[in-house]
């Protein structure tokens, strides 16, 4: 798909949604267009780079595709949502994005590595943020464990090195 496509289409959607405002047919609250305003540009990211050969794109838009649906439902009071548990569900998405490179873009390893390392943190904060786990355990566990992310982090980078070594490109 061509830029002049995408933002053909991004004008259109925009241009709609500030219409319909305008008229009054539907009255929008300012954080729902932000979050519109995330869903759309989300949308459109990821159009083009699953049309586009390298796939660029496909982790923005994943990003902002799930940050836009989360912030409309929360908006649209079908989900509660409170600044805790943003900061979980953005690092959730921050690590389902990954899945979309890992699945669309050369299966390498490393997506997936950084995919289940930070959607494991997200879940961590989740879990904390909903009482299923202790305050202190996250205080603690930070505190005591954070050489752990070095070591993780270290076998992603020594991963992504034995797979270019073996599928050089």
């Amino acid at each position: 798909m061509r830029n002049s496509k995408i933002g053909g289409i991004l004008l259109i959607a925009i241009g709609s949604v500030i219409l319909l405002h305008n008229e009054g047919i539907a009255v929008f609250h300012g954080d729902v267009l932000r979050s519109f305003g995330f869903f759309v540009f989300g949308l459109l990211f990821l159009i083009n780079g699953m049309a586009n050969p390298s796939k660029r794109g496909i982790y923005l838009g994943s990003l902002l595709l799930l940050t836009g649906t989360y912030f409309l439902l929360g908006y649209l009071n079908i989900l509660g949502i409170s600044r805790g548990l943003n900061i979980s569900a953005l690092t959730l998405a921050c690590g389902i994005s990954f899945y979309s490179l890992y699945m669309l873009k050369r299966k390498r390893l490393v997506y997936l590595l950084y995919g289940n390392l930070i959607s494991l943190i997200g879940l961590f904060f989740l879990l904390e943020h909903m009482g299923k786990l202790p305050s202190y355990l996250l205080v603690y566990g930070v505190d005591t464990y954070w050489p752990v992310l070095l070591i993780a982090i270290g076998l992603i980078v020594l991963a992504n090195s034995f797979m270019r070594e073996r599928n050089p490109e």
